[in-house]
């Protein structure tokens, strides 16, 4: 019996094979990876991924509608756009963006003090850290 199973096995494909190798099939991003995969400038994209893009613009419409605002946004955060936030949320009407414009209206003096302070990543040491001793 053995022999006859391994005979077949090698001669046929059956639906209990593995198939294809792990290296040739695709693997679907994570919704993490998906996100990062819809802010990343399309040009940077290796050509799969592009691909995977595209589709799935094609396929969600939704999603190529707040793209260009959420990109906007993250200029406006990261200082690089030329926009304003006043034109930025009025480009939110509509879209599935316009819920989290609405959020950041009702404290809008906050968001602008927040997008036109400079900040810095640099170190900042606590007074506790001069001796080691809390202050």
């Amino acid at each position: 019996m053995r022999a006859w199973a391994t005979s077949r096995r090698r001669t046929s494909p059956d639906t209990l094979d593995a198939g294809p190798s792990k290296a040739d099939t695709w693997k679907p991003p994570s919704i993490r990876g998906v996100a990062r995969l819809l802010q990343t400038d399309q040009k940077e994209l290796a050509e799969v991924d592009r691909g995977f893009v595209d589709t799935l613009l094609a396929d969600v419409p939704v999603l190529g509608d707040v793209r260009d605002p959420a990109h906007r946004f993250a200029a406006l955060v990261r200082k690089q756009g030329t926009g304003t936030l006043d034109d930025w949320m009025a480009a939110t009407a509509g879209t599935s963006l316009e819920g989290f414009a609405s959020g950041l209206r009702k404290d809008l003096a906050t968001v602008r003090a927040a997008l036109e302070t400079p900040w810095s990543t640099g170190l900042v040491r606590p007074a506790w850290s001069r001796d080691g001793s809390i202050d």
